[in-house]
């Protein structure tokens, strides 16, 4: 026989108002760690996660200095205020479009707020690379002049006093040509804050030139010792420039992850297995760390510079004469 006893008699038992009790809390718990673990998302992204820019992607014809132009993709966060300007340029390549392979760097960069250009190479040479780095100072010009002209859409759009130039592969032999002229060339728009090179390699002996006319703050980040990084004849760029210099070798990286997607291209030419992700996050991670220090003065990324989380990341490992990695850097106190 059962005995069926009403609700209000659950009530007075004080079981019901137990149980009730229990699951405001449940509720209470759950909501307070979602809201915490929100909070912490919108405050900090990792260097190497996506930022919460959004951003409008344009492709631009640029006028080169011998009359020429030069098509490059645009990145521009969408929100009214002046950004830092960053330039990347891509690796060698016999393809018509070449940037296509650093979108994901257009993407990413944009959305942690920076203007950022991916300029497409004009020559199709191993020999034209002083021309190519006009080419990344000419962008980086009309840039310039463009969010200081009213009615486009990079007006006021860009911080005259931040800026920065980047390479992948042959590109960041590029790139750094491209600043040690512009840190020399009296008639420069801007001097530049920081340079970014993946993996470069050094060509005709250009690195062992231009490197110590290099002042900028450099981070130089290298894979494992490949032919398409001339076996890391780059390092020269990381042991030669005169500035704030950061050096680290990713550990079991083909020269591939320094790209921001896969390419079947680079993955035949220089014998890659292929392009992984865990690779180029650290890429991602140590690069975006450096020019959010050095261009944004942002505390968050520097713990990243040398000191305690580049120190325990088993995936990477630190060159041990990096020099004069001031943090904050000079200039942000």
């Amino acid at each position: 026989m059962h005995i069926y006893k009403p609700l209000s008699a659950f009530v007075q038992s004080g079981f019901l108002q137990e149980q009730l009790q229990n699951k405001s809390i449940m509720k209470q718990t759950l909501f307070c760690v979602v809201t915490i673990s929100l909070m912490c998302s919108l405050a900090y992204a990792a260097p190497e996660d996506r930022g919460s820019y959004t951003w409008s992607k344009y492709t631009v014809k640029i006028p080169a200095r011998d009359s020429g132009s030069i098509t490059a993709l645009l990145y521009i966060p969408t929100a009214q205020k002046a950004y830092p300007l960053l330039a990347i340029r891509h690796g060698l390549s016999k393809k018509k479009i070449k940037y296509l392979s650093l979108t994901k760097y257009g993407e990413h960069f944009a959305s942690r707020g920076f203007v950022v250009l991916l300029p497409n190479a004009r020559t199709e040479s191993f020999t034209d690379f002083e021309i190519e780095a006009d080419d990344i100072n000419d962008c980086m010009n009309w840039a310039i002049n463009r969010s200081n002209q009213p009615g486009n859409s990079l007006s006021g759009k860009i911080d005259e006093n931040k800026q920065a130039v980047g390479g992948v592969s042959g590109g960041g032999l590029v790139a750094t040509i491209a600043t040690a002229k512009n840190n020399n060339d009296p008639n420069a728009l801007i001097k530049y804050r920081a340079l970014m090179c993946f993996e470069p390699g050094d060509i005709n002996g250009l690195g062992q030139y231009y490197a110590p006319m290099i002042s900028t703050p450099t981070v130089t980040i290298f894979g494992e010792n490949t032919l398409c990084s001339t076996f890391n004849s780059g390092a020269v760029i990381f042991h030669k420039v005169t500035g704030p210099a950061y050096g680290l070798k990713v550990i079991g990286a083909d020269h591939c992850d320094t790209t921001s997607r896969y390419s079947l291209g680079c993955a035949i030419v220089c014998m890659c297995l292929g392009w992984d992700e865990y690779h180029n996050k650290s890429y991602r991670r140590y690069g975006t760390a450096f020019l959010e220090a050095y261009l944004k003065c942002d505390s968050d990324a520097f713990p990243y510079i040398n000191v305690s989380i580049a120190q325990s990341d088993p995936l990477v490992k630190l060159y041990p004469d990096n020099h004069d990695l001031e943090m904050p850097p000079v200039g942000c106190q």
